[in-house]
């Protein structure tokens, strides 16, 4: 059995978050987000194996806010796949929703292996971290701020500064 996951954000397109969520409706003054994890699939399988549901990295998307809502300008200027800042905490406690079929959530891969215990002695071999993605309706004031793309120039500007905010001196270790 071959399973596919995506190992970097911009391998999933945001037709796929739309798709997963087009029969959702969110209730005025909420927002529904996707809550893309990366880990590799071993970890994921270990951990619920020992009942732990940890991972590593998760960054929050934003998929929609309530139609015709009195949203803040700030949530209502948000664009589908804007990455979020967010505290964990406001995400842990906020509902979970299940997409549509979703294949990239946790618990579908975790079915699959279930089935098939020699994805679990495959996986062990694979090194890259998979996205997985979940989804959850938050309060709009749980949305502390977002990230956008600086655009090209600006980080040309940046790069070619060369800020050094650390100097030492190189002692050979880390020029191997």
């Amino acid at each position: 059995m071959e399973y596919n996951l995506p190992t970097k954000l911009s391998e999933i397109p945001l037709e796929y978050l739309v798709d997963q969520t087009t029969s959702i409706r969110v209730a005025p003054n909420y927002s529904l987000i996707a809550l893309v994890c990366k880990e590799t699939p071993s970890v994921i399988i270990s951990n619920a194996k020992k009942k732990n549901n940890g991972t590593s990295m998760c960054i929050p998307l934003f998929i929609k806010t309530a139609a015709g809502t009195d949203a803040k300008e700030f949530v209502a200027s948000l664009h589908l796949g804007d990455k979020l800042i967010m505290t964990g905490s406001d995400i842990a406690i906020s509902q979970t929703i299940a997409g549509e079929d979703n294949v990239l959530d946790i618990n579908y891969f975790l079915a699959i292996v279930n089935e098939n215990p020699t994805i679990y002695k495959d996986s062990i071999l694979i090194q890259d971290k998979a996205c997985f993605i979940s989804f959850k309706v938050v309060p709009n004031s749980y949305i502390h701020g977002h990230r956008f793309k600086v655009n090209d120039r600006l980080k040309s500007e940046r790069n070619s500064s060369n800020l050094v905010f650390i100097h030492t001196p190189s002692t050979g270790e880390l020029d191997k």
